[in-house]
């Protein structure tokens, strides 16, 4: 909360701040839906009854 405040104090905009705030946590989460996205493809294609109701990979991605 003092980093916050005193940026605030030094003339950081809204946009910076949050980018500054952010910026660890959502590259960590990109890398976690890269990761994950392959891998519940996989999955979902080893279930049995995987072809009862077909979908491909673009459509998967949307739904999520």
């Amino acid at each position: 909360m003092k980093e916050i405040g005193i940026r605030k104090v030094l003339g950081f905009s809204h946009v910076s701040l949050f980018y500054t705030t952010s910026s660890g946590f959502i590259k960590l989460l990109l890398i976690s839906v890269i990761i994950a996205w392959p891998a519940a493809y996989a999955v979902y294609l080893v279930l049995p009854g995987a072809n009862k109701y077909p979908i491909h990979i673009w459509e998967f991605i949307l739904a999520t």
